[in-house]
């Protein structure tokens, strides 16, 4: 037992210096892998602070963008421009729309341009009148760009000029004119015509397009269309339209024509310009001798109705009757002829059976 306890006693401060020894190398471990994560918190940090702040311009914020809505046209034509994605709001950014080459704006800038406050593009420019076909890039710089810089093409195409042509210059009531033309956008889906600041010329239209080019036909309006000059204007539903001069002419018809010595003739029209009486010989001039005016009135529609009476004593033969209101004036022709001649008793023949000594006798019936 005594040799036991001593051995153990010998044995304890062994234990308690390893035990000592032990602890002081785990605190140890455990204070340098404090430090360790404090170095690595502190470079961590910094590094990713410092590769953050370079990297948000070009790999996280949104890329600008500019639209051009068309993204071609011809001389004279206004694009819209739009776009988001940009850092800033920006009252104005006409200097910093640029083009290459340089002739694509009228009068050298665009008409608008402006960067709301959630960062998005609006506005507008006239294509040059002296800007060439071609192809055009359209750019916008500033530090208000995402990118620095950001561009689109653009391209100007010929410009066409929209003619018409009509069947004739001028026409009365009742008439129908065909029209044709050429030169009108290619998108243009459908077309109107009418008479330009008087729309009562028409009484009825038809109108056809399709690959720029225009086809038709229209009524002139007898009632209530006093004659005088009118512009015909022919327009696409994308608003491009073609001219022509047409003038509306009064008229007149006398029936029955041809005529003869006593007949009662009656005059209609259409077209005039002064409403009234017209009963005056000072209104039909040139009128035959013989052919007398019984009544004549020209009504608030322009429409005239009048009645003459061819006398016995008349010469037959082509006549131009012509009535005037003051200001215009129209014309017809008349033809009268005698009186159709009774022409001769009709003869028939025929023959009756007479006794054998007898000639056979003619009746004439």
């Amino acid at each position: 037992m005594t040799s036991d306890t001593e051995s153990r006693q010998r044995e304890q401060p062994k234990r308690r210096l390893w035990s000592w020894t032990l602890f002081r190398i785990c605190f140890a471990a455990i204070i340098g892998l404090i430090v360790i994560a404090g170095i690595a918190s502190y470079f961590g940090s910094y590094y990713f602070h410092s590769t953050t702040q370079t990297l948000t311009p070009t790999a996280i914020r949104t890329q600008s963008t500019i639209v051009l809505t068309p993204g071609k046209g011809a001389q004279g034509d206004v694009i819209a421009v739009s776009g988001s994605g940009y850092l800033s709001a920006v009252e104005d950014c006409t200097p910093a729309l640029t083009t290459n080459p340089p002739s694509l704006f009228n009068n050298g800038a665009a008409t608008s341009c402006t960067i709301d406050a959630k960062h998005n593009l609006t506005g507008e420019f006239t294509v040059a009148s002296d800007a060439s076909p071609g192809a055009y890039t359209i750019a916008l710089i500033g530090s208000f760009v995402a990118q620095g810089t950001v561009s689109t093409s653009f391209t100007v195409t010929t410009k066409m000029i929209p003619t018409l042509v009509i069947s004739a210059n001028q026409g009365s009531g009742g008439d129908n004119i065909t029209f044709a033309g050429s030169g009108f956008n290619p998108d243009d889906t459908s077309c109107v015509v009418n008479f330009y600041q008087m729309e009562q010329t028409l009484q009825a239209e038809s109108c056809h397009i399709a690959a720029g080019s225009v086809n038709g036909w229209f009524t002139v309006k007898a009632s209530g269309n006093p004659a005088g000059a009118r512009e015909v204007r022919v327009t696409g539903n994308l608003l491009d339209s073609a001219n022509a001069l047409f003038t509306v002419t009064p008229k007149i018809v006398v029936t029955p024509n041809p005529a003869t010595l006593g007949d009662e003739l009656t005059v209609s029209g259409s077209n005039f310009v002064v409403p009234g009486d017209c009963s005056n010989v000072a209104d039909w001039p040139g009128l035959p001798s013989g052919v007398s005016v019984e009544r004549c009135i020209i009504n608030d529609n322009y429409l005239i109705s009048a009645t003459l009476t061819v006398g016995g004593n008349v010469n037959p033969a082509d006549y131009l009757i012509t009535l005037t209101d003051g200001l215009v004036q129209a014309s017809a022709h008349l033809t009268i002829q005698l009186p159709t001649a009774a022409g001769p008793p009709n003869l028939m023949v025929s023959t009756c059976s007479a006794p054998s000594s007898k000639q056979p006798l003619l009746r004439v019936h």
